[in-house]
C-alpha cells in the first residue's frame, strides 16, 4: 500500500552500520535544508524536509519530517518525524541521542536511543519494549547515517558499509555504487552518483547523491517486493 511504502521509504532513508573501515570527513559538512516531493504512480503523497544545524561547539542535529499532503492527506493522515543529536568529530559522527515517531491514521509508534559512549552501550525503548546493545566501533543510527554516506562519496570511498542501532539490534547495510548518472529537473541537469541499497529480496532503494549538492540525494526510488515505487526528487533551490 502506498502509505507503508511511505513509512518505508522514510525509515531506509532514514537513508544503512559500519564495518571498521573508511572515515568519515564529518568536518567538512555544511549545514543544509533539503526538501522532497514524494510521489508514487503519478500521484503526489507527500513532502519530506530534511535539516541539518551545526553548531560552534561541534554538535549536530538532523532532522527528518515526512507528512502527507494534497489527495493523499484527505485519504490518510501520515507523519514521520525524525531527531538525530550529537557530536561532529573529524572522524566522523558521533550520536548521543536519536528518536523517531510515526503517526499514520491511528497508528502510531515511537522509538528513541540514547548512545552512552563511556559504558559503550545504546539503550532505548520501542514503544513499550525497553532494550540495550553494546556499542562495538563506529556504530551510528538510522537517520545520521545518511550524513556519513555523503562524507564517504565526497572522499570516493566505494566501500559503503554501515553499522546501524535498530530497535535493539546492529544491523549491517550494504550499499553499491553503480556509477554516474545525470537527471534533469527543469531545466537543470544533475550529474550524480548512483547508489543502491539491496536488501536480500526484491526490495531495492537507490540513491543518486549530485557533487554539485554537496552529495545529497537529489532523488531516491524505493521499490517494493510488489515493483511498486515510490519516488522522492529533490525540490531545487538556488544553490
Amino acid at each position: 500500500m502506498q502509505f507503508s511504502r511511505l513509512a518505508m521509504l522514510s525509515t531506509l532513508l532514514g537513508w544503512l552500520n559500519f564495518l571498521p573501515g573508511p572515515l568519515h570527513a564529518a568536518a567538512t559538512q555544511p549545514a543544509f535544508t533539503a526538501v522532497y516531493e514524494v510521489s508514487s504512480k503519478g500521484m503526489n503523497l507527500a513532502t519530506m524536509t530534511r535539516k541539518l544545524t551545526l553548531t560552534a561547539g561541534g554538535h549536530y542535529v538532523f532532522t527528518s519530517t515526512l507528512e502527507a499532503t494534497g489527495v493523499a492527506a484527505l485519504i490518510k493522515q501520515v507523519n514521520i518525524r525524525e531527531r538525530s543529536e550529537g557530536l561532529l568529530r573529524d572522524h566522523g559522527y558521533q550520536p548521543e541521542h536519536y528518536e523517531i515517531t510515526r503517526d499514520a491514521g491511528n497508528k502510531h509508534r515511537r522509538s528513541n536511543v540514547q548512545f552512552d559512549w563511556q559504558s559503550k552501550l545504546a539503550t532505548g525503548t520501542t514503544n513499550a519494549r525497553s532494550w540495550e546493545t553494546p556499542l562495538t566501533g563506529a556504530v551510528l543510527d538510522k537517520l545520521v547515517y545518511q550524513l556519513a554516506l555523503m562524507a564517504d562519496l565526497r572522499r570516493a570511498h566505494t566501500d559503503l558499509v554501515y553499522e546501524v542501532v535498530d530497535d535493539g539490534k546492529l544491523q549491517r547495510y550494504r550499499l553499491e555504487l553503480l556509477g554516474t548518472e545525470s537527471l534533469t529537473f527543469g531545466s537543470t541537469v544533475l550529474v550524480t552518483k548512483k547508489v543502491q541499497y539491496l536488501r536480500g529480496d526484491t526490495r531495492r532503494t537507490t540513491l543518486w547523491c549530485a557533487p554539485d549538492f554537496d552529495f545529497q540525494p537529489v532523488q531516491i526510488e524505493y521499490r517494493e517486493k510488489d515493483g511498486g515505487i515510490t519516488l522522492a526528487r529533490l525540490r531545487l533551490t538556488p544553490h
